[in-house]
């Protein structure tokens, strides 16, 4: 819950103040790399917990993009695909 809101901000930030998306997906996969080194490495407590809640946000952040661009690529081809079976099928029947 709390790793979902804080991706949600950081969203929410990034709509707002529009920084790089380049330079936020390369701050997000550091910090995702950096809190996930840090909490393996300590013993189980609460400074553990809050790295492990940033890596879940940091997850979401640089996952949520992929997702939806893979989503639109697909739909893209998906409707290519179409397009041309129905081209396809014109021409064959000559309509």
């Amino acid at each position: 819950m709390l790793a979902g809101i804080l991706a949600l901000i950081e969203v929410l930030a990034f709509i707002i103040w529009r920084p790089s998306a380049v330079l936020l997906a390369t701050l997000a996969v550091a910090l995702l790399v950096v809190s996930v080194f840090g909490a393996t490495r300590l013993r189980p407590g609460m400074l553990r917990d809050v790295l492990w809640i940033i890596a879940i946000a940091q997850g979401i952040v640089v996952v949520i993009p992929l997702v939806v661009t893979a989503s639109l690529v697909a739909a893209l081809a998906v409707g290519v695909l179409l397009i041309v079976a129905l081209v396809v099928a014109a021409a064959r029947w000559r309509v």
